[in-house]
Order: structure tokens, then C-alpha cells, then sequence
């Protein structure tokens, strides 16, 4: 600043009436526009219809259609403004979020709100976590390589360490409440590494109950069968927006890091859905990996990579360690009703109990399950003797098809009842059952096959029966009596007597009949008959 402005300043401070700020606060003045409004219009009008669209269109475009409407309008002599003033209107007149979302989408525009600058922060470990799913285009087959499906990955995160605390592999698209409650399951119980793999090194220490778990609104996290088992481990579950992968920034972190270094490593995955039209072979020709094979894989990877791993979001530390010196201070803990949610399954059904005694169990998905102790025989025995149907309200998980549990509806208690079929092992999925005991065809009410209609033998024999039957004679009619005597009258001489002449006995009439036509004549035999 140069001394003469310093004195006008001093100057200004001292005469005018709002003291230095006159020097500082200046009123911007509007231009007015030299454009008459109808103009000003059309030109609203054709951003709106000409740029403000999905194709997305240049600038230029939406100009030139505003000129010719301009001109169709109001006549070629009009005055209207240039290409730099129409895209200055565009720039001032359009909020940049109503352009993002006329031009390209909710979804850009939900991406364009974002605040990347916001971080979630968490002072301990089971603060809160985080709970999504992926769908894995990876195949999975069963020990016989039957073809089950792909494979989709429920995961729980602790957002103060990164750390897993549980997984669940479900063989289909969908996200089931049973395999959300057997992931959160999985998370809050004590872990053996050793039980998924042999290879594992390090342990697995993380469990307990998280105060808090971010979800989204997906059916399966969403369900009354999922916010119950919630409830009864002592966490509460947020619901975020669907769509808004921000609001659970570690999981999803975490799925981008799973499929660059786990993912790709696996035989037969085929990436993301647009890379699979890259492919010469499907999904299904590519599968190889046994369901027990991708859990096995998943947990070495876990346990002796990701959790050992350096993580830029820990300063350098690793999500194994971040967790032990957490847990040294706020210890994890058990829920109280840790028993009980050990036998949670996820899928409510309910069941007529079969058998005119009740002695049969109940059918889920044709597998039958009964209890040892009798318990269903005696509930269907009571129900009708109430006069009511004899049904039960079972929770099935098709995660584990050996067992399922029955509510008792005199006493509200829960009892265990097994699988029939000796197919059925423990840890044995429905997907694994159908595929290796598919499920027979609708017959529409056909019983078995007959073969004699198709056996040589007897088709032989028809043809010989067949034969027999042209040949051989009809069978022998009661002889007409009137057309007999009305021949014997015909041929009979005027000098006899007929057979019916009343002066002539019966005996007479039958010896002189008898003689006089049973004298041996072919002629006369042929002619009555009697051949």
C-alpha cells in the first residue's frame, strides 16, 4: 500500500460517517440485464430441456437449440445473447447439485455429497462396528463336484482396530437372516483357528458383543428375526441409507482390499460382473474350490495376512495389535444370553406335525426332523385333543440343515429336533443336499413304469393270439323253430298228415315225422337244417 493511500484511508477515518469500514465495505452493483425477459426465458426454458438431461450434452448443443427456438419464436431480426453469456447463465443460474442430478443421476449425486473430509472415530474396541455383505463370482461344488452356486461373504468389522470378528459364506445370491444371525453369531463367539484351517499360524483373539452395529437396510439385516438376536446379545443395530457406502466406510474398505488380495488369488473366480463377459468359460465350467476349501482359504488369509498386515488407517500398526492393546483396557465380553444365542437360527417356519399320532416330526424343504425325547408326538397329541391343527413354529437356518429348533407353544421353551435322513450330516447346507439329493420331478400322478406292454415275449404272443382269433368258429345259436315248421308245412304231400293234425296222436304224428324225414337225404337234412 502506498503512502498516498494510507492518507486518503486516515482521511476517510476521520470525515466519513462509517470511519475506515467505508474504505473496506464496498456494494457490489448488479448490471442489469440488456436482454428483455422473454428472452431470458427461452433461454431457462432451453436449458432446461436441452441440457439439463441424462444424454448429457454439450453446451454448444443446448446454445444452437436456443437459437433456432429464439428465431422460430420471435423472428430472425431478434438480438439474442452469445454462446459465453448463455454458458455464464448456465454457471449461475444452475446449482451444481440439481446439475449432477439431472445430467447424471441420484447415485452421482448422493457420490457428490459426500463429505470426504468426515472420519469416523472410536476409542476402543466394540465401540462400533460394521456389518456388510459381497457376492463372490467364485464357483463352489461339493465333494462329488456338483455345482452348488457362487459364493456371498457376510462380514463384521471392528472400526477401531479394522479387525474381523466374523465371516459367514453363504452359497447363493441374497442376503438370508440366517446367515446375518450366523455371521453375528460367529463374531461375538471365542474362535479356533484351527477348526477352518490346518495352515493357520497366529490366533484369531477377537470376539465379544459390539456396542453398535452399522448396517444397511437389507432385507436379512433388517428382519425381526435379526434385530431380535441383536437384542438379546446386547448390541444395537443402526440401519444407514442403502446406498451410501460412505456411512460404512471400513467394511467397504475392507470388501476392495478382499477382492485385489484374496479374491484374484482364488482358481475359478471371475471377477466383477462386467469382467465376466471377458470370459471364454462360465462361472460354473471355472468352479473347483469345495465350500470347506473357500473357508479354510478365507481364514488363513485373515488371520495371517490381513490381520498382520500394516494398516495406514492404525499409523502403521497392524489391526492384530491395535486390537490386543485395546483389549488390555476394555476386555471383551460375553453377552449374558450367550447360551441361548448359540442355538439362534435365523429362518422362522411354521410346520404341521405329521403321522396320525404325531409320531412322524415335521417336514422342512423334504428333510424330516424329529426329537428323541418325544416332545412333538406329545405337543400334536394335546393340540388335537384341543381340537386345533396339530403345527409348531421351527427356526431353520439352511446354513446347517442337521438340526432345527421347535417352540414349544404350551411353554414358550426351545428343544432340538434332528434330521431323519442318514444323507445328512452335521454343518451339511441345503444348497449341498439339493444338489446331491436332487429333489424328484412332479409326475402329475404317474405311478411306475409298466414293461409288459413293451415285452417281447408277450408282444409275440399277441401276435399269435391274434391269428387264432380269425380262425375260429362262432359259437352255436338256438335254432329257429318257426322257420323250421314253416319249411316242414311247405314240403309236406297232401296225402300226409300234418304233424298238428287233430285226428292223428302225438306219438303217431312223432314216429311217422321222425321216419318220413329222417330218412337219411342229404337233400332233406340241408334244406331244414339239420347239417
Amino acid at each position: 500500500v502506498s503512502p498516498a493511500q494510507l492518507a486518503r484511508w486516515f482521511k476517510q477515518d476521520a470525515t466519513h460517517s462509517q470511519g475506515i469500514a467505508a474504505t473496506v465495505i464496498t456494494q457490489s452493483r448488479q448490471r442489469r440485464s440488456n436482454f428483455p425477459q422473454e428472452i431470458i426465458d427461452l433461454a431457462l426454458q432451453a436449458i432446461d430441456q436441452y441440457y439439463l438431461i441424462p444424454s448429457k450434452p454439450t453446451k454448444q448443443f443446448a446454445f444452437d437449440c436456443f437459437v433456432d427456438d429464439v428465431i422460430e419464436q420471435l423472428g430472425e431480426d431478434t438480438d439474442y445473447p452469445s454462446y459465453v453469456t448463455f454458458s455464464k447463465w448456465i454457471d449461475m443460474m444452475i446449482p451444481p447439485m440439481d446439475l449432477i442430478l439431472a445430467r447424471h443421476g441420484k447415485k452421482a449425486a448422493r457420490e457428490a455429497k459426500r463429505d470426504a473430509v468426515s472420519r469416523f472415530y472410536v476409542d476402543r474396541i466394540h465401540e462400533r462396528a460394521e456389518a456388510d455383505a459381497v457376492h463372490l463370482a467364485v464357483g463352489i461344488v461339493d465333494d462329488n463336484q456338483n455345482y452348488l452356486g457362487t459364493v456371498t461373504l457376510f462380514v463384521v468389522i471392528d472400526c477401531h482396530s479394522r479387525a474381523i470378528t466374523g465371516i459367514q459364506a453363504q452359497i447363493g445370491r441374497g442376503e438370508s437372516s440366517a446367515s446375518v444371525i450366523d455371521c453375528f453369531r460367529n463374531a461375538i463367539s471365542v474362535k479356533n483357528a484351527e477348526e477352518y484351517s490346518d495352515e493357520v499360524v497366529n490366533d484369531w483373539p477377537m470376539y465379544g458383543s459390539p456396542s453398535y452395529i452399522a448396517t444397511d437396510g437389507g432385507s436379512g439385516y433388517a428382519a425381526h428375526e435379526t434385530v431380535a438376536f441383536c437384542q438379546d446379545a446386547e448390541s444395537e443395530v443402526v440401519i444407514v441409507e442403502t446406498g451410501k457406502g460412505w456411512k460404512k466406510p471400513f467394511v467397504e474398505s475392507f470388501f476392495k482390499t478382499l477382492r485385489t488380495n484374496f479374491a484374484k488369488t482364488l482358481p475359478g473366480y471371475c471377477g466383477k460382473y462386467t469382467d465376466q463377459r471377458q470370459l471364454d468359460k462360465t462361472v460354473q465350467e471355472q468352479a473347483c474350490l469345495t465350500l470347506a476349501q473357500f473357508e479354510s482359504a478365507l481364514v488363513h488369509w485373515i488371520v495371517d495376512e490381513y490381520h498382520q498386515s500394516p494398516h495406514r488407517g492404525l499409523d502403521g500398526k497392524t489391526p492384530y495389535d491395535v486390537w490386543k492393546e485395546s483389549a488390555e483396557h476394555f476386555p471383551p465380553m460375553l453377552p449374558a444370553n450367550y447360551e441361548r444365542i448359540q442355538y439362534t437360527k435365523g429362518q422362522t417356519e411354521v410346520r404341521i406335525i405329521q403321522g396320525e399320532q404325531g409320531n412322524k416330526g415335521v417336514v422342512i424343504n423334504n428333510v424330516e426332523y424329529n426329537d428323541i425325547e418325544g416332545h412333538l408326538k406329545a405337543i400334536a397329541s394335546r393340540l388335537k385333543q384341543m381340537g386345533e391343527d396339530p403345527q409348531v413354529v421351527c427356526e431353520y437356518s439352511p446354513n446347517d440343515i442337521s438340526t432345527i429348533n421347535v417352540v414349544d407353544p404350551f411353554t414358550d421353551e426351545i428343544f432340538v429336533a434332528y434330521a431323519k435322513d442318514k444323507r445328512v450330516h452335521e454343518q451339511m447346507s441345503l444348497a449341498e443336499f439339493q444338489a446331491k439329493y436332487s429333489k424328484p420331478k412332479n409326475k402329475k400322478g404317474y405311478g411306475r413304469s409298466r414293461v409288459a406292454k413293451n415285452s417281447a415275449v408277450i408282444q409275440e404272443a399277441k401276435g399269435r393270439h391274434k391269428q387264432k382269433m380269425k380262425h375260429t368258429p362262432k359259437r352255436s345259436s338256438p335254432a329257429n323253430t318257426d322257420e323250421i315248421e314253416g319249411k316242414m308245412r311247405r314240403h309236406a304231400t297232401p296225402n300226409e298228415p300234418s304233424v298238428h293234425s287233430p285226428d292223428v296222436t302225438e306219438e303217431k304224428t312223432t314216429t311217422e315225422t321222425d321216419s318220413k324225414w329222417n330218412d337219411g337225404s342229404p337233400t332233406r337234412k340241408k334244406e331244414f337244417g339239420y347239417e
